[in-house]
């Protein structure tokens, strides 16, 4: 009796973490498919490197920091090319720099990354 009655509570115990986990975990890819839609919509602003735009967020969603040249030699363009998307991407507030320097700059993507923290 005793055995059973202690085999019911740890059922119980990691019934509940399963159930709790599976609603964090489904409440994040809801946040996950919110965002991505928010943002790729914002990105139609950008006209002509609105498909950059697409390709590097997809790579974001898989790295969520990035360089310039990172993002360059990830979409097969010119620095200065990936330069003035992550600009721009940083104007929209979708990348964030966060090394403060003025070269060898981080960006990242800020609002996905937080989607994990909580």
């Amino acid at each position: 009796m005793r055995s059973s009655n202690n085999l019911l509570h740890w059922l119980r115990f990691f019934l509940t973490a399963v159930v709790e986990t599976a609603t964090s975990s489904k409440n994040t890819f809801m946040a996950i498919m919110a965002l991505r839609q928010e943002v790729e919509h914002q990105i139609l602003a950008l006209g002509g490197r609105a498909e950059n735009a697409k390709k590097l967020l997809l790579y974001l969603y898989q790295r969520p920091m990035i360089s310039v040249n990172e993002a360059a030699e990830h979409l097969g363009v010119t620095h200065q090319s990936a330069n003035a998307l992550v600009k721009q991407l940083e104007g929209l507030q979708i990348l964030n720099e966060t090394t403060g320097y003025g070269r060898n700059r981080l960006y990242v993507f800020e609002r996905y990354f937080e989607l994990f923290m909580k």
